[in-house]
């Protein structure tokens, strides 16, 4: 849908979908992957919807798709938009952008917020889910730690890397079954012919002991 969209938009502004995506500053090998079924991230989905001033939804095909498209929307100073907003950890989100050199202007204007939006976010606490999934990616993190969730900030990637590392070192499950007769005559007589008397003999030489131990009769 977001490419068949995007084309049409191509179509209608009159402008090749190699060129438009060299003048949004994206690479032609994008829009290839985008042919062949790849998802777009939300910070691509944005830069387009903003170039061709049409609201993100329509994009990603979530509108009616019976009227034109909205025009794009830049999101208010702390995004947020009630009934559709999540709690946002503001501290955790200042803390990655610092220990990664990122700049917080350049993340509150990739999802059209104006770069000194901080302020009001670190007060609301309140962001959209698309913008944290956005910011999610910039920062290698995952959207449930920036909004509270979990505590391990490792991005969803690495976590099933993890935990993939972690069943591959865990020991295998205990397949064994129940001991038969046959694994009793393998493990006593190594495996060589054993007549039956000769085995019930071992059976109740067994049982001897098993009893003598229940009566307290062992030493």
């Amino acid at each position: 849908m977001f490419y068949e969209r995007f084309l049409d938009l191509c179509t209608q502004k009159d402008i090749a979908p190699s060129a438009a995506a060299k003048e949004i500053g994206l690479s032609n090998a994008t829009t290839t992957h985008w042919s062949h079924g790849t998802e777009p991230s939300m910070t691509s989905v944005h830069k387009v919807a903003r170039y061709f001033n049409v609201d993100v939804n329509y994009l990603l095909g979530k509108d009616s798709g019976n009227e034109a498209p909205a025009k794009y929307s830049p999101l208010p100073d702390d995004g947020a938009d009630k009934g559709s907003t999540v709690a946002f950890q503001f501290d955790r989100f200042y803390n990655l952008c610092k220990q990664q050199g990122k700049k917080q202007t350049y993340l509150y204007e990739l999802v059209g917020m104006p770069s000194k939006a901080g302020s009001n976010l670190r007060k609301t606490k309140k962001v959209k889910p698309e913008i944290l999934e956005v910011w999610a990616r910039e920062l290698h993190t995952s959207a449930a730690y920036l909004n509270g969730e979990t505590d391990d900030p490792a991005a969803p990637e690495e976590q099933e890397a993890a935990q993939q590392q972690a069943k591959e070192k865990a020991p295998a499950a205990d397949s064994s079954r129940g001991v038969t007769d046959e694994d009793l005559k393998f493990a006593l007589f190594g495996g060589g012919d054993v007549t039956d008397a000769q085995f019930e003999e071992v059976k109740n030489f067994a049982r001897f002991i098993k009893e003598r131990d229940a009566n307290g009769q062992s030493k």
